[in-house]
């Protein structure tokens, strides 16, 4: 059996890892967003959204499937901040 700080050193390489892919998301929706405007277009794309967080389910265990789709309603929320 794994050591607790064994399990923590591996939470927070993991959180690291998603520290710099949440940055990395906002930037491309800063860009996106920048995008939209120039074109006129909406900044939210309920439609897209639903797609995302389908699609983006899909990659996870049926287990985790729902805590997951929360988790990306969150970040879409953000992301529009």
């Amino acid at each position: 059996m794994r050591k607790l700080e064994e399990i923590r050193a591996e939470i927070d390489e993991v959180d690291a890892q998603m520290a710099q892919l949440f940055e990395r998301r906002l930037g491309l929706s800063r860009e996106a967003a920048a995008l939209k405007a120039e074109a006129g277009l909406p900044t939210v794309d309920a439609g897209r959204e639903a797609q995302i967080i389908e699609t983006n389910s899909r990659l996870v265990s049926s287990e985790n499937r729902e805590r997951y789709a929360e988790f990306q309603k969150h970040v879409l929320e953000i992301s529009k901040k």
